[in-house]
């Protein structure tokens, strides 16, 4: 975790010397020749703005860097730009209409465009972690309305999975569950809510939580912060996120939500 943390400051001390050096050499340029002054800001307002795509690679390794660095430059694309302006003038709407259908769908074949690998996983920690961005990208956000609409999208794209999931069941399709020992820990964990969630039994199944964690992520520590990260933001999950969650376990959304609230509170004091 230190030696995380002491790259994340490196790499700002790093971009910091970079956007002083542009200053430096833009008041020795403008001392030798005042004329070239609007030519020697637009090249220090282009420092400082790959400042602040520098700092975004943190999230990456230096290959996917390499590949992806450029996205950063002029982010969001124009074809992102043009999607997140039409999904903003809809978000009255319903979710489940043609229009927002529409919408999702070609929102996910943009998200799908995107390299995958370690470039995708670059893009999620970045997201995963926006509140720490250069002000320059957070004001992006804000003026591309992006959060909401992103939640908004989601949201859609989780009704239309829910009636495929559903329609399939009526078909006789097999459904998707759980692995049979999260399963079993989870009806185990059901039969504790209620009572101390710091009791014997609730760190016993907290215990083998943990453990059923390390062996389904490799024991890799940011997979697992990953997974934590998600578990704890169900509550802004869209209701069809929700139910498919539960229909895993093989429960309903208010049985899931109440142990998964139970499991929050034991593994935090385990």
């Amino acid at each position: 975790m230190f030696r995380q943390q002491r790259d994340v400051l490196e790499e700002k001390r790093r971009a910091l010397d970079r956007a002083i050096d542009a200053l430096a050499h833009a008041e020795d340029a403008i001392e030798r020749d005042e004329a070239s002054e609007t030519a020697i800001l637009q090249q220090v307002i282009t420092a400082m703005h790959m400042q602040d795509v520098d700092a975004m690679r943190q999230y990456f390794s230096e290959e996917a860097w390499e590949q992806w660095k450029q996205y950063y430059a002029d982010w969001p694309s124009p074809e992102w730009r043009t999607l997140y302006r039409e999904v903003s003038a809809a978000l009255g709407d319903d979710p489940s209409s043609d229009r927002v259908q529409a919408l999702a769908t070609r929102w996910l074949s943009l998200a799908q465009s995107k390299p995958a690998g370690a470039v995708r996983t670059g893009h999620l920690k970045a997201w995963a972690d926006r509140e720490h961005w250069p002000p320059a990208l957070k004001r992006r956000l804000v003026e591309f309305d992006i959060e909401r609409t992103t939640e908004f999208i989601n949201e859609a794209l989780w009704l239309r999975y829910d009636r495929e999931r559903e329609e399939r069941a009526r078909n006789g399709e097999v459904a998707p569950r759980a692995s049979p020992s999260r399963r079993a820990l989870f009806h185990e964990w059901k039969h504790l809510v209620g009572t101390d969630p710091s009791g014997p039994a609730a760190r016993s199944l907290a215990a083998r939580w943990r453990d059923l964690l390390d062996q389904e992520t490799g024991g890799d520590e940011e997979i697992k912060a990953d997974v934590m990260r998600a578990f704890r933001s169900r509550q802004v999950w869209p209701m069809g996120m929700k139910r498919y969650w539960a229909s895993l376990y093989e429960t309903d959304v208010d049985t899931w939500d109440r142990v998964a609230e139970f499991i929050e509170r034991a593994t935090a004091q385990a």
